[in-house]
Parts: C-alpha cells; structure tokens; sequence
C-alpha cells in the first residue's frame, strides 16, 4: 500500500502542488495546477461566518484575477473574478474595500469582526509573501514565452516589441 501510494505521488506532474499554512486561524493555500496556472488562497472561518479571498496568477493574462466571498449567517456577499493590475490585486487595500463592502452587507458581531480583522493583520505579510513569489513565478514564465527562439543573450525587456 506505501509503494503503490509512493509510486502515485511520482506519477503526478512536477507543478500540480498544493501547500498549505496556516496563520492565525487563517488557511493560506498556494496552489501550483497542471495548466501553468497559480492561485494563492488566503480563507477562514469564524463563527457563523466564512470569507475567502483568491488570486489566480496566469502567464499571458495581462493581471491577476481576484475574487472574494464572504457569507455570514444565510447573507452571502461576493465578487466574480476580476482582471485586475498586480499591483492593485496584491494591495492590501483592495482586501481591505471588499472587506468593508462585505461586512456592510452582512454584519457581524462587533467582537467577531475585531478578531477577524487583528488576526488578519497577523496573517496577510504570508500571503502577501506568497502572491509576490506566484507573482514573480509567472512574470519569469511570460518573458522565457517572450524569449523562446531568441538568440542567447538577446532578451526583451517588458514593453519591448519582438517585431524588429
């Protein structure tokens, strides 16, 4: 049974992976899937209450989806998937306005709601860390995309055009 499971996990392609931390109640899950995509997963669960913020990075889409839900009780609050600039996807203050928005739909406790917000500031510099490495990861595909067939050592540079 610990071959045949040993054997499975060999089998399995290289960047179809998943990890997983957990930070102050908060579950941070990096997810490499098998078509080149990268969602960084920042959710918890509270009482009565659960919200979950995405970031789904992949090599050609110009930004970062985001989406966002939130439901506590029987209210649900969310945001489809969102193109948006890297920069305003991994801001903490884009959390920070959807958050708002939820809450203002669904309320919870005052004490709830503290402790939502004091242990996400103890769980949002690994996330952040996480999506700035997935970030990173897939900015390194695009340009090797860009400079496949190139000679070696001329490389583009973001912005450039390959048209000569």
């Amino acid at each position: 049974m610990i071959l045949l499971a040993a054997l499975l996990a060999l089998a399995a392609p290289a960047d179809a992976r998943e990890t997983s931390q957990a930070v102050a109640g908060w579950r941070i899950r990096d997810v490499h899937e098998s078509d080149g995509g990268h969602l960084v997963i920042l959710s918890r669960r509270g009482a009565g209450w659960r919200f979950a913020y995405q970031l789904n990075f992949w090599r050609g889409n110009g930004g970062v989806y985001v989406g966002a839900t939130f439901s506590a009780g029987a209210c649900n609050s969310g945001d489809a998937e969102m193109l948006r600039p890297p920069e305003a996807a991994l801001a903490r203050a884009s959390l920070e306005a959807w958050l708002a928005d939820y809450l203002g739909e669904c309320p919870l406790p005052a004490a709830e709601e503290a402790r939502l917000r004091r242990t996400l500031d103890a769980a949002w510099p690994v996330f952040a860390a996480r999506a700035a490495e997935a970030e990173a990861a897939i900015e390194a595909e695009n340009r090797a995309i860009e400079n496949y067939g190139r000679e070696p050592g001329q490389v583009s540079h973001p912005g450039e055009s390959r048209d000569p």
